[in-house]
């Protein structure tokens, strides 16, 4: 029982240093980079910046900053920030997903880790296999009994 508990607790390790790349030497995404702006929590996010805007709804505002680009099949990543008069909005629980015009998903939800030192949810989701050339990106925030659902155009160049 003890051998099969030791196995479960080392993959669940290795999961949480695959989702952001961690622990292969691989980077996140392609081309140019975002290293020091993203060692401060742990692990680096590589690709050029994309701002896609900010959407408000209840009194929640959602800033997106897309990292590198969408490939099928590949770690998308979205740093996400949510606030609420101004400042970050830490105890939301926050998930992002790539979908279609009406929220549908094309792949699966991937939840929101917050970094305090940029006052930020880390979001990363894999490029979907199919209709990723029309895919949102879509947020979704629960802060209490609120919660907002709101989405981004990725940018594709």
């Amino acid at each position: 029982m003890k051998k099969l508990a030791m196995t479960a607790a080392l993959a669940l390790a290795g999961l949480g240093l695959t989702a952001c790349g961690g622990g292969n030497g691989a980077g996140n995404g392609a081309g140019g980079g975002n290293a020091a702006g993203n060692a401060a929590h742990g692990h680096e996010h590589e690709g050029e910046q994309h701002a896609l805007g900010k959407q408000s709804d209840k009194g929640i505002d959602v800033e997106v900053t897309q990292m590198g680009e969408i490939k099928a099949s590949k770690e998308c990543i979205f740093e996400t920030k949510v606030s609420k008069d101004g400042k970050p909005l830490a105890t939301a629980t926050v998930a992002g997903w790539l979908g279609d015009d009406t929220g549908k998903e094309l792949c699966e939800r991937g939840p929101g880790e917050f970094n305090a030192d940029e006052g930020l949810y880390d979001v990363h989701v894999l490029g979907p296999k199919e209709g990723g050339d029309k895919a949102l990106y879509w947020v979704l925030v629960k802060d209490g009994a609120t919660e907002i659902k709101v989405k981004f155009t990725p940018d594709r160049d």
